[in-house]
């Protein structure tokens, strides 16, 4: 939700689906902070 209030619908949308393919059982698992955003969308 938080990618949805700081990047607007489309590039959420891209961020969520590059989380989620990289969500595996080979993970190796860690923290996957949302990438500082330079353009503010509200």
């Amino acid at each position: 939700m938080q990618a949805f209030r700081e990047y607007g619908f489309f590039q959420a949308v891209r961020l969520s689906t590059w989380r989620i393919l990289r969500c595996n059982p080979l993970s190796r698992g860690f923290e996957d902070p949302l990438p500082p955003n330079t353009k503010r969308t509200n």
